[in-house]
């Protein structure tokens, strides 16, 4: 593990349903556009191309139309996710660390300043493991990277991929919900299960 930063711990958050509810709102609006009728139990993987049956990088089309809706800036927060970050900022060195494509940074920091002001002290935009389009603007490195070099010791992160990557690097990772795409029986010690925040915040105070 890390040095604590001022004596505090430091602890990374991802943005898309850890913070805020993401795949289950983008899949109605792809339906919507597309005359599917997908649910989120349907979202196996990530590789959101996968699931709806395109060729790899396609989907990009479809989340740049989610984003320029103005759907994404009214993405509401997942439940408990305000009170268990306004706990944590208390006694915890907190950041964000996303993959969104970065140019979705203004609506980004403008939903985090709405719905959890004060509460990080930096916002990172990451590669992205699952966008191989060509239009993705692919971030600042992997999210086990940006962990490292910014202390935090902890992710709370909704990605199998992305906490297997960060479990080898020796961070701790919460592997957050209990989504069809993150599902599998056995993990590395050092990933954490939690199915909500309450779960989240009760490991975390526990430490």
């Amino acid at each position: 593990m890390k040095e604590r930063l001022n004596g505090k711990q430091g602890i990374a958050v991802d943005v898309d349903d850890v913070l805020f509810k993401f795949v289950g709102e983008w899949i109605k609006f792809y339906n919507a556009r597309a005359g599917t009728n997908f649910g989120e139990e349907d979202v196996f993987s990530m590789a959101l191309w996968k699931v709806i049956g395109l060729q790899e990088g396609e989907e990009f089309p479809h989340l740049l139309a989610f984003y320029e809706s103005g759907k994404l800036k009214e993405l509401q927060p997942i439940d408990g996710a305000k009170e268990a970050v306004s706990e944590l900022s208390v006694n915890n060195y907190l950041g964000v660390i996303t993959a969104r494509d970065s140019s979705w940074e203004e609506t980004t920091l403008s939903s985090l300043n709405v719905h959890y002001p004060n509460f990080f002290s930096g916002v990172h935009f990451a590669s992205n493991l699952y966008a191989k389009s060509p239009l993705w603007r692919n971030g600042n490195g992997r999210k086990s990277e940006i962990c490292l070099k910014e202390n935090y010791n902890i992710l709370i992160d909704d990605s199998l991929e992305t906490a297997l990557e960060c479990s080898e690097k020796g961070l701790c990772v919460l592997l957050f919900g209990d989504y069809r795409w993150n599902r599998r029986e056995s993990l590395p010690e050092n990933i954490i299960r939690v199915r909500n925040w309450q779960e989240a915040l009760e490991y975390l105070e526990g430490k």
